[in-house]
């Protein structure tokens, strides 16, 4: 199932799996993504690495297991498990690539079976604010959505939240 909620919502709710479209410079410019640079910084620091050493390249997938010591239980069960990185655009400044986004998605359909099926993944969180995921000339509604509607849905069990 999917729905969508608002943006401002996104790090109060729980989920397991957290899906964000960057670019591949390793430089975050979008105030959620500075955010998720803030709240997970080994992730950040993960994914700075890959890009600085070129192992992320556009239309490729960067997953991330996040720590989850038990130490304070509380935050700990409320990080998500995974965080990935949809690589879409070269640059901050430049808006994503709609094949870009396909491919990611398309690599991205099954990781989340494997999650849905055999890892007990159910909630699944995509940051999907236009200034990231909206190519130039395109609607979300008639481009973007259809896309995210035939990849993100491979188990039935998943349910998947995009924060606009």
């Amino acid at each position: 199932m999917i729905s969508l909620a608002d943006k401002k919502t996104l790090f109060q709710d729980r989920y397991q799996a957290l899906i964000m479209p960057v670019p591949v410079s390793g430089i975050f410019r979008h105030r959620l993504l500075l955010r998720t640079q803030m709240l997970y910084p080994e992730y950040y620091q993960v994914y700075e690495q890959a890009c600085e050493r070129s192992e992320l390249a556009l239309g490729e997938n960067l997953v991330y297991e996040t720590n989850r010591d038990l130490a304070g239980v509380g935050g700990a069960l409320s990080k998500p498990k995974f965080i990935v990185a949809m690589a879409t655009t070269e640059f901050a400044e430049n808006s994503p690539h709609l094949d870009s986004i396909c491919t990611c998605l398309q690599q991205l359909e099954l990781v989340l079976y494997q999650w849905g099926r055999y890892d007990g993944i159910r909630r699944v969180a995509v940051i999907g604010v236009d200034e990231l995921i909206l190519p130039n000339d395109a609607e979300f509604d008639v481009d973007i959505l259809p896309l995210l509607e035939k990849y993100l849905q491979p188990v039935s069990t998943l349910n998947t939240v995009i924060y606009r």
